[in-house]
């Protein structure tokens, strides 16, 4: 017994590292990817391999990204920036890839009112979109043109650098249409007119707003017997178009034209007004009542009767009647006054109105800049009244307002007076006005104020300035952006309005550093020193929660869940339980779903030797599966099968052992602190042990007992296995499971004792471990 033990403490001591150091050095050259570094200027842009279709690797900065050997496209995107692809040649770990993204310009084009919304935006020749337009942009002389139908379009020439935000509110002037005129000539008047089938007045006619291009003019005759008349005619601009047509009408109708001379006489004929003297009309055959009026007259009515196709004149003179009304006329200054007699406008001073029935009338007279003149005038039959009138300009107005609420108005040194400020009768000459509000710097304006003449001011008040300035780091040239606007190069000195600000300081290959600073009226220089930190240097936020994150990727791992190992860690487990007293394992993850291992393993007579492989895949942070091949051997120690105990030659009598297992998983993870895993496996064994299970006393009796029959099994296991963590790089692991089969003869009465018989003919039997596990990086970079 003693020699055994000997005999499997020097194979722990001796395989295991010879394990470690074949596995470690191999896995290697057999694996096809290698660990790599990925930067970006600036940081935060997202990394595509290959294809920007396909998922992406990340944001970076990245560590430790697992890509193919072979030669890649790494494609960076971030907003705001030019997408730029950088080929690399992948061919060894830990290998730097970097990419410096140009940054674009931003191109914001809105309507400034109705007549831009929707409007095309054309960039460089090409369709852009519609307006509202945003869009970033590589920094370049661009041409912006924007169109839209009725519209004249408008066009920029815009030189863009990288980081500008260049705004253009647009308003576009509709187009002048291309109209000419049409006169429409007929021999029957009155009849109406469609353009395009649309009336548009009644012949003869001249319409001055036709638009440009081909028409259809009809003439549609109400007349009986008259027929349509159609002519398609085209519209030059500026030029004019002439229909003559021709109506053919049945005689069914006669021509009137009745004449008077008395001046100012109006003809009606069966109620309807015709028209001053001389009046013609067309009318149908037979009987009509022709009244003649004129003012200061006798009205004149009588029948006529007409024949059709005959024409007819008649002469009516009037007779004079007795005067029933009187004539005011209005003279004077300043002229163009507005002339109203009891309300009703009569035209613009001079003025003159007759028909005015006797009495008292009201006579105003008005104009802007002007005291309104009203005055009652007497008005007597046959008579014209002459009013004569002199307005006087009226004192001037002065009017303060000011954009900002709670502003106040000083008017030549007086005392300070809330806006929104009106005086009347405000003395005439020069005033001085100072408008003040809280925040915003001072206005001031002079105005003048006279008879007829007003002041009228829009005070804009802007806000309060406090100046600023800004510095960095020997070394580093900035520019510093205010609200996103350049305001220059850093050092900065100059001012910005009060309120809240948001301040940003730009420059190559270092992190933008922005920061939001309320500035007060009244503040003294506001001094801002600013240490700029380069891109790939990591904030101490930043380094800590990479950190954490790795320690957490550490502490989670464990050598027997459903999950593997990550790429860059191992792990040592020393274990006891039985049937094997003691074992040493070692895992190393080499794929980001697979790691490897080998393992040595003493049961006291049997020492294993065996290789495994892991595959898994966590389906969730709470929820992993996977399965673990293993493949070996043993060698039975302890006993000296020679022909003194055997009668057979040393070369008959061999003891062996070969092992072959597969395992599947799945495992339940608590975060930070444990692992519970189910695990189903199938053994199959083949044992080269001459002696049956439980007869070693009898076999050194009697050696007749030997078998050399070689023993083959398949069995089952069923178990549970928990993964406790002691600390970031430790864990304890309790497995227990049953084994369903036939026994094995190597396991019988263990460690030469008759009387312990681990397997015997029982087909379950107990398979108990314990192990505490070290994991650690097998790479040896500085990521641990």
């Amino acid at each position: 017994m003693l020699l055994r033990s000997k005999h499997s403490v020097l194979a722990l001591f001796v395989l295991a590292p010879l394990a470690w150091l074949a596995l470690g050095s191999a896995s290697p050259k057999a694996e096809a990817q290698y660990a790599i570094n990925i930067t970006s200027t600036p940081p935060g842009a997202t990394v595509f391999l290959d294809s920007a279709s396909g998922p992406a690797l990340g944001i970076t900065p990245l560590r430790r990204i697992r890509v193919a050997r072979g030669q890649h496209n790494f494609i960076f995107r971030l907003d705001g920036y030019q997408e730029t692809t950088v080929p690399v040649a992948v061919t060894r770990y830990n290998q730097a890839v970097t990419a410096t993204l140009p940054q674009l310009a931003r191109l914001q084009i809105s309507a400034a009112d109705a007549s831009a919304a929707g409007a095309t935006v054309t960039i460089d020749g090409a369709p852009a979109g519609t307006i509202p337009y945003s869009a970033s942009i590589r920094p370049d002389r661009i041409q912006i043109v924007v169109t839209r139908e009725g519209y004249n379009p408008s066009e920029q020439w815009v030189t863009l650098s990288a980081g500008q935000v260049y705004a253009w509110p647009v308003t576009l002037q509709r187009n002048a249409p291309r109209v000419g005129s049409l006169a429409i000539f007929a021999d029957l008047r009155g009849a109406p007119i469609f353009i395009d089938g649309t009336q548009r007045g009644t012949t003869p006619t001249t319409l001055n707003d036709v638009q440009e291009g081909p028409h259809l003019v009809e003439i549609r005759p109400t007349q009986d017997g008259a027929r349509p008349f159609t002519q398609q005619v085209t519209i030059v601009a500026g030029q004019t178009a002439t229909v003559d047509a021709h109506i053919e009408v049945a005689a069914t109708t006669a021509t009137l034209r009745i004449i008077s001379a008395t001046p100012g006489a109006t003809v009606t004929v069966d109620g309807d007004v015709v028209g001053p003297s001389p009046a013609t009309r067309e009318l149908p055959a037979g009987e009509h009542i022709v009244e003649v009026n004129a003012e200061g007259f006798q009205r004149s009515q009588q029948t006529v009767t007409l024949v059709a196709g005959v024409a007819r004149n008649i002469q009516v003179d009037l007779t004079p009647a007795a005067a029933t009304a009187g004539t005011i006329r209005v003279i004077g200054t300043p002229r163009g006054a507005t002339v109203t007699v009891d309300g009703d406008a009569i035209g613009e001073l001079p003025a003159e109105r007759g028909g005015i029935t006797p009495g008292d009338h009201v006579v105003e007279v008005s104009m802007s800049g002007f005291v309104t003149l009203s005055q009652t005038v007497a008005i007597v039959a046959g008579q014209t009244k002459i009013v004569n009138v002199e307005l006087q300009q009226r004192p001037g107005r002065l009017m303060v307002r000011a954009n900002v609420a709670g502003a106040t108005v000083i008017i030549d040194g007086g005392d300070p007076r809330p806006l929104p400020y009106v005086q009347d009768n405000a003395p005439a000459g020069s005033h001085a006005i100072i408008v003040r509000a809280p925040g915003h710097a001072e206005f001031s304006q002079t105005c003048q104020v006279g008879p007829g003449q007003d002041c009228n001011i829009e005070a804009s008040l802007e806000g309060a300035r406090v100046a600023l300035r800004v510095s960095v780091q020997a070394g580093v040239s900035a520019r510093l952006f205010v609200d996103g606007v350049e305001a220059g190069p850093v050092p900065y000195n100059g001012q910005v309005g009060v309120g809240e600000h948001i301040l940003e300081i730009r420059a190559s290959d270092y992190r933008n550093n922005t920061q939001t600073v309320a500035f007060s009226d009244g503040d003294s220089p506001h001094v801002i020193d600013v240490r700029m930190m380069r891109t790939t240097e990591l904030t101490p936020e930043e380094a800590a929660a990479n950190e954490a994150a790795h320690e957490l990727r550490i502490r989670r791992a464990f050598g027997h869940t459903g999950a593997t190992l990550p790429a860059d860690l191992a792990t040592v487990e020393l274990g006891s339980g039985f049937p094997y007293i003691a074992s040493v394992r070692f895992n190393m993850g080499v794929h980001e779903h697979v790691d490897i291992g080998a393992t040595v393993r003493d049961a006291g007579r049997l020492m294993e030797f065996l290789g495994h492989v892991r595959v898994g895949y966590a389906v969730s942070p709470r929820f992993s599966t996977g399965a673990e091949l293993t493949l070996g051997g043993g060698v039975v120690m302890g006993y000296n099968h020679s022909t003194q105990l055997t009668g057979m030659p040393s070369s008959a009598v061999t003891s062996n052992a070969l092992f072959l297992g597969l395992d599947a998983r799945a495992s339940l993870h608590v975060n930070r602190a444990a692992a519970l895993t189910a695990n189903l496996g199938l053994d199959v064994t083949s044992d080269q042990y001459p002696f049956e299970i439980g007869d070693n006393h009898a076999r050194r009796m009697n050696a007749t007992a030997i078998n050399t029959t070689r023993q083959t099994n398949a069995r089952m296991r069923i178990g549970l296995a928990l993964d406790l963590a002691l600390s970031n790089h430790d864990s304890l692991t309790f497995w227990a499971q049953a084994v369903i089969g036939e026994p094995r003869r190597v396991f019988g009465d263990m460690f030469g004792a008759d009387s312990i018989h681990y397997e015997s003919s029982k087909i379950m039997h107990a398979d108990i471990r314990f192990t505490w596990t070290h994991k650690f990086n097998w790479r040896f970079d500085d990521s641990l």
